[in-house]
């Protein structure tokens, strides 16, 4: 999206993809884990013990005072217990009995714990509380007063399908009523099968400090509800009623004072009625209804903090559209800058998600909610592409392709959103959009071909925060952290980016002039200077031109060199009844120094030899037409030994400086096979019957390095189906991208895996495997490869 001076190296990584993946295996059971259970207790205990149960024996079977933890202080208690590996635990915490239960944030007791032990492990277990009143939830003032900002009824409710005036009633058994959530969002909204109204009960243990005391109360919802408490009509928000005989929902409701009864055991019931409620929840909205009990001045404070919204929202509303149509007015007087009209569209798409934003928490129509919300996600999603639009036109002088995929995408969100598609796709589309847009920018951003465009030095600070901005708000969005009591953290950092994208787009377009004044100079001294340069530029031609002829006369050379080197080697390998005869080789540059050549004997005796002159090139083409013709001399000998000697002496006698070549030479005579080497790699033969592959090792001198050396020579068996490989220097030799060589040990392999196989195809198999094993590193030496199998 930006592109950077020299002077400036700025780096921003940002990641916002969470991918949770969760898999179950089983394990084998038997072995015994241990298992710690740490308990922290937010309400010191000083003399009741602290005991855990749960479904397996070692943990009671559900006895209430079956494991006693270890206290450690007032607050924390301790226990390390064995179980199988692969056991599956159930388990709770109690201070004795089933009228003391552990109890969370809300008043509530906990849901059974549940472990599969696979291996040691630690379990920290945090209460918020103990219950002596089973079911009932506990209303103290330090959740009315204290740090936990009031009690809010949502979860735990007993609920009950359809309606029923009696149901109203205080000393009503409710125990087989369903345990549900108010609010629609959780899991268990299926079961509640809810048909338009239904009931919600809730018992209350109220502390006798709260007793004839007033706190504030407020109830939220989409729909309808009439809220009794122990047993009358407390308020009617909205009306209760058929569809089309006068139901009216009242989605926003002020704060009220209410005031505890005196007694310890109290009920809430709530009739509530909602019709749009498939509907809302397919929005993201919670469909059904909570209430929150705070103090009084809380509930005043809340109150008057509905005022910077209305604040808020013309301030980050207004700011974007004026700089909206102030650049599309730059764009109308100067058309070429298109990221003036992208930006102003970017703008526009801005302004929208801030209006809209903040207005759907301030109306009291649920269907214009649901409809602000449509509209919300249609601005986002249009911020977010001309965005792109606007990157591209700061570094491309033309749209890139993938625009179009960004235009599917930017599609694809609006339709989701404003035909309510999916809420929670179009939620990860708008992700994927941003994060996509992030990763552009960085991509367009560090281009070697970017445009370069001044003064980027001012977007800089903007960008910074406006990523900051949003990394916060995605962390309160998820509850992780609270920023300053805000909820609409991230239209501070966007406006911050807004302006100072505005500055730039301005200070580039004022520079323009200024490039152009600068542009005429240039221009002048250019023709002034463009004669000159022609001149020049005719000389350096006809330099060209010359070193191109040398150039050419040069590889014509080469190629006629490579021609005769490629007419020494055999046309043909020689044709034989009990051997199939296969070779290759690939040189390095235009002239190798590899050789290879067969002499056919009396009495199906075949010789075969392979040669590795020093190096590559001219050189190391000179010493292969040596070699061709000592072969042709040599190899009817009788004795291989006599054949290398002859070679080591005549090559040494020649006084080539620092010039030698390693030869591996081998006759197959029947069932027997001689070999003698000249510093070659070993010879290789697979063994049919055993499926192995047999290495013969001969240790000697390249010819022409000393008089007289001793060379030895190997002979071994051969068998129906035996194969034989020889090669010089080059395959093993072979380096990769990293600098590391294909080696004896992978040349063996391939072999091993690819014996069976008829002669051809096992050499072009080794050299598969050794060029996939290349990559994309240049041959360094040349390549031989020999192969011959008995039949």
């Amino acid at each position: 999206m930006f592109v950077f001076r020299r002077k400036f190296k700025f780096c921003l990584t940002a990641l916002f993809c969470v991918c949770l993946f969760s898999a179950g295996c089983s394990v084998p059971s038997g072995q015994k884990k241990l298992v710690s259970f740490k308990v922290i207790s937010q309400k010191a205990l000083r003399s009741d013990d602290v005991f855990l149960t749960g479904s397996s024996t070692g943990l009671g079977k559900w006895n209430p005072a079956a494991v006693r933890l270890e206290r450690q202080s007032d607050s924390v208690w301790t226990k390390t217990l064995q179980f199988k590996e692969g056991e599956s635990l159930e388990f709770k915490l109690t201070l004795g009995s089933w009228n003391s239960e552990a109890l969370n944030a809300d008043g509530w007791i906990l849901d059974n714990a549940r472990l599969k032990v696979r291996k040691d492990t630690t379990v920290i277990i945090k209460i918020s509380n103990w219950g002596k009143y089973v079911g009932a939830r506990n209303v103290t003032p330090e959740y009315i007063y204290g740090a936990q900002s009031g009690i809010r009824f949502v979860n735990n409710w007993k609920y009950h399908e359809g309606d029923n005036a009696e149901w109203a009633r205080a000393d009503l058994n409710d125990s087989l009523w369903k345990t549900a959530s108010s609010n629609f969002v959780s899991e268990n909204y299926y079961d509640l099968n809810w048909k338009n109204t239904g009931w919600f009960r809730a018992r209350l243990h109220v502390d006798k400090a709260l007793w004839n005391k007033a706190v504030g109360f407020k109830l939220t919802q989409f729909g309808a509800s009439e809220v009794y408490y122990n047993g009358r009509l407390l308020k009617k928000f909205g009306k209760v009623a058929p569809k089309d005989s006068g139901y009216s929902p009242a989605p926003k409701n002020n704060w009220m004072e209410f005031t505890f009864d005196p007694k310890e055991e109290q009920v809430i019931a709530v009739r509530y009625a909602n019709y749009e409620a498939a509907t809302q929840r397919n929005q993201g909205f919670d469909a059904g209804f909570s209430i929150l009990l705070i103090d009084l001045n809380s509930a005043f404070n809340s109150t008057e903090a509905l005022r910077p919204y209305t604040i808020h929202q013309m301030v980050f509303t207004l700011i974007p559209l004026i700089l909206s149509f102030l650049h599309l007015s730059l764009f109308f007087f100067f058309r070429r800058q298109k990221q003036n009209l992208y930006y102003a569209i970017c703008l526009l798409g801005f302004a929208g998600l801030t209006y809209f934003n903040y207005e759907r928490f301030m109306i009291e129509d649920a269907a214009m909610m649901v409809f602000l919300q449509r509209l919300n996600v249609l601005s986002a999603s249009t911020a977010i592409f001309f965005a792109v639009l606007t990157l591209y036109s700061f570094n491309y002088e033309r749209l890139p392709k993938r625009w179009v995929l960004y235009l599917a995408l930017y599609i694809a969100v609006s339709v989701s959103g404003f035909l309510d598609i999916s809420p929670s796709v179009t939620s990860y589309f708008i992700y994927f959009q941003f994060s996509f847009t992030l990763i552009e920018g960085f991509y367009a951003g560090f281009r070697k071909d970017k445009i370069c465009h001044r003064g980027t030095w001012i977007i800089i600070p903007g960008f910074l925060v406006m990523s900051v901005s949003i990394i916060l708000q995605l962390l309160v969005d998820f509850s992780i952290m609270d920023v300053f009591g805000l909820q609409q953290v991230y239209v501070y950092g966007m406006i911050g980016f807004v302006i100072a994208m505005s500055l730039y787009l301005s200070y580039n377009f004022a520079t323009i002039n200024k490039d152009l004044e600068w542009q005429l100079e240039k221009v002048k001294d250019l023709s002034e200077k463009a004669i000159e340069q022609e001149r020049v530029a005719a000389s350096l031609e006809i330099e060209r031109r010359l070193i191109e002829a040398e150039s050419q006369r040069k590889t014509k050379e080469l190629d006629a060199a490579r021609e005769l080197q490629l007419s020494l080697l055999p046309r043909d390998v020689p044709q034989a009844e009990n051997l199939e005869i296969a070779c290759y080789m690939k040189t390095a540059t235009e002239v190798g120094g590899d050789y290879y050549d067969f002499h056919a004997g009396e009495n199906r005796r075949l010789t075969a030899v392979i040669g590795d002159a020093t190096g590559h090139g001219l050189k190391a083409g000179n010493m292969v037409i040596l070699a061709k013709g000592l072969f042709n001399t040599l190899a009817h000998k009788e004795s291989l030994i006599e054949i290398m000697n002859s070679f080591n002496r005549s090559i040494k006698q020649m006084n080539l400086y620092m010039l030698t070549m390693c030869m591996s030479l081998l006759r197959i005579d029947g069932n027997k096979i001689e070999y003698v080497s000249a510093g070659m790699p070993p010879m290789q033969i697979y063994r049919k019957q055993t499926g192995e592959v047999e290495e013969l090792l001969v240790k000697g001198m390249p010819l022409g390095a000393f008089n007289d050396f001793p060379y030895k020579k190997l002979t071994a068996e051969l068998c129906h189906g035996d194969v034989i490989l020889v090669m010089s220097d080059g395959l093993i030799e072979m380096f990769n991208e990293s600098k590391e060589t294909f080696g004896m040990e992978r040349a063996a392999e391939a072999f091993r895996e690819s014996a069976e196989k008829p002669a051809g195809e096992i050499i072009e198999y080794i050299c598969s495997k050794s060029r996939s094993w290349a990559g994309e590193a240049q041959l360094e030496d040349d390549v031989t490869i020999m192969v011959i199998r008995c039949k």
